[in-house]
């Protein structure tokens, strides 16, 4: 009888994970069996030839466990994982195989392949298997672990990273750019990317969540000076792709915070021109002042110029109208077009600017 661990140190090969005693008849051998599924492994014995020798073919030989259940094992010599790349993107595949130490593919049926990590595999055992990546992965990389084994031992392992791949062409879809302190309300990427593409930041506020196609913004417990008037971020694929900028009133009074005169326009008659625009007041919390005296109401001009007689009045160009005083419409005191124009739009105190009198329209 031989000693498998002597034999062993006498034939230093690289299968490792055979038991601790191993025996075989002295002078006998082991028959080879079949490279492919099928077929039942022989022990034969009483054989002429050697018991083992270090030229067996990877996968292709058989010997008896003694110690365990006496049932016969391969003998698996230096098989190794063939592949082609050790950095993959999602859903990108590639097929695994089986070599020897000299590169050259082995038919070997019974070896079997784990998985550690994102992705799958598509079938456990055989000679050849195909990695697929996953449909999403995180923003920096995922990661597989895949492992090759054979009679019960570790042949070969290889880790592959899986990088971040997004198609970005989003904005932030979001309910209002006017808040008030304390609120609350969802943002959503517009386009068709998975949850994973997406990262999100504010500089004031909360967000629900820092990745994920929709958040739930929770705006600032206060905005002295609208100081903390949030800026949010969209990133998708690891580039910046949308931000806005919300405005967050912390003021609860009925003061007047925006004036803006808009629908500038001029119309020219027989002895006459007309010309009008438009006044729009707004609140601290951005709604427009329904008044009709003193909000979207129209403040008209009228301008001629006469010749001397008997020609009857000329009407004077749209330049000279908006530069016609207005009378007292709207509230106008008087006041030219274009002076109503050149007013500063921001009519708020000191005191309501501290107070955190923030309308959307200052943004």
């Amino acid at each position: 009888m031989v000693d498998w661990l002597t034999y062993k140190g006498q034939n230093p090969w690289t299968c490792v994970a055979l038991h601790d005693k191993v025996e075989y008849n002295e002078g006998s051998y082991i028959a080879k069996s079949p490279k492919v599924s099928g077929g039942t492994p022989t022990w034969e014995i009483r054989k002429t030839g050697p018991a083992i020798t270090d030229t067996h073919v990877p996968c292709g030989y058989w010997f008896k466990d003694y110690d365990s259940d006496s049932q016969l094992r391969r003998i698996c010599l230096g098989l190794e994982m063939g592949y082609t790349k050790t950095s993959m993107i999602v859903d990108e595949q590639q097929i695994l195989y089986v070599k020897d130490s000299n590169g050259d593919t082995v038919d070997c049926q019974i070896t079997t392949w784990t998985l550690e990590g994102v992705g799958s595999l598509s079938n456990s055992v055989g000679p050849t298997t195909v990695y697929t990546a996953p449909s999403t992965s995180m923003p920096e990389a995922d990661s597989a672990t895949i492992t090759l084994w054979c009679g019960g031992a570790v042949k070969d392992t290889l880790v592959v990273s899986v990088a971040h791949k997004c198609t970005c062409v989003d904005t932030i879809l979001y309910t209002t750019l006017q808040m008030s302190v304390g609120g609350t309300q969802t943002l959503q990427a517009s386009g068709a990317g998975s949850d994973d593409c997406y990262t999100w930041s504010t500089d004031f506020g909360s967000l629900s969540a820092s990745t994920g196609k929709s958040v739930v913004f929770t705006a600032p417990s206060s905005n002295a000076n609208c100081s903390s008037n949030p800026t949010i971020t969209l990133t998708c694929g690891g580039s910046v792709v949308d931000t806005i900028t919300i405005a967050v009133n912390a003021h609860s009074g009925t003061e007047i915070a925006y004036e803006e005169y808009i629908n500038k326009s001029c119309a020219q008659r027989t002895y006459w021109t007309d010309c009008y625009v438009t006044r729009m007041r707004y609140f601290c919390n951005g709604t427009l002042d329904t008044n009709p005296y003193w909000s979207n109401c129209v403040i008209g001009a009228q301008s001629q110029e006469k010749h001397p007689p008997p020609q009857y009045p000329t009407p004077t160009d749209c330049p000279t109208c908006y530069n016609h005083a207005t009378g007292l419409a709207c509230g106008s005191r008087g006041r030219t077009i274009n002076e109503l124009l050149a007013l500063p739009n921001d009519v708020r105190t000191e005191w309501l600017k501290a107070a955190g009198c923030c309308p959307a329209q200052l943004l």
